[in-house]
């Protein structure tokens, strides 16, 4: 009754099912959007490591670190439970997307859902008991689930990578899209610049790697791919100019 309840609460207000985390660096402005399976727990790792060298952490354990205190309070851990609060806080700020392929992300989330290693709506309402129900889910029935399901209900893992962008855009907020290989390649991922677009060095942790995945294959049915489409648009678009 009471998981019930809330899951009402959360229908009849404009709060989000799952927030919105960044990473922000007040010296420099920055705000990066934390994107479930696009590289985020590297991402995380990379950002503390350049205000912390020696720190290490592992998945999923980089997911429970608050980097104030590893960085001396040079990078901060913030939760939106709103679209609103998210944008406010950007305002005057330079936003940085890491976007990944949106097909191979969106079969990282199915494959991680349906393995376990993921759960649904576990965080931070304690509705898993619904997650659990889409580990039983085909491919197919995964794609009809998410397609009808918009993104202030969407779990992290399958919300679409350019949540807010489109507004950020509207109120000429400085958007900065990343390419997310060669990004987390780049020597520094707080100091971008054209000069250090390449890693020289040894290949570099990666954390949560799994198998590589094909591009623009989803393994459904070829009839459901409008699903995919019609409902991450956005990052296909938003990820194919990358490349343009």
């Amino acid at each position: 009754m009471r998981r019930t309840a809330r899951i009402i609460k959360r229908l009849c207000s404009r709060a989000l099912f799952d927030p919105v985390e960044v990473f922000y660096i007040p010296a420099g402005q920055l705000v990066y959007p934390i994107i479930s399976k696009s590289g985020s727990s590297t991402l995380k790792l990379r950002i503390i490591q350049h205000f912390a060298p020696n720190f290490m952490a592992q998945f999923p354990d980089i997911h429970w670190i608050d980097p104030s205190p590893v960085t001396k309070a040079k990078v901060f851990r913030m939760f939106f439970f709103t679209k609103h609060s998210f944008l406010s806080f950007c305002e005057g700020k330079e936003v940085r997307y890491v976007l990944r392929n949106p097909y191979q992300r969106y079969l990282s989330f199915y494959r991680g859902v349906v393995s376990g290693v993921n759960t649904l709506y576990k965080y931070p309402y304690h509705l898993g008991g619904q997650g659990q129900l889409a580990k039983q889910l085909s491919c197919r029935q995964m794609l009809a689930f998410t397609a009808v399901v918009p993104d202030r209900v969407a779990d992290r893992h399958f919300r679409s990578q350019t949540f807010g962008m489109k507004e950020l855009l509207q109120q000429r907020i400085d958007v900065q899209v990343f390419d997310m290989k060669p990004f987390l390649s780049r020597t520094s991922v707080v100091e971008v610049t054209q000069t250090n677009n390449i890693d020289p060095s040894p290949k570099r942790l990666i954390l949560n790697a799994g198998p590589v995945l094909v591009a623009d294959k989803l393994g459904c049915p070829a009839d459901d791919y409008f699903l995919f489409k019609f409902r991450y648009k956005q990052d296909i678009m938003t990820y194919q100019a990358l490349s343009t």
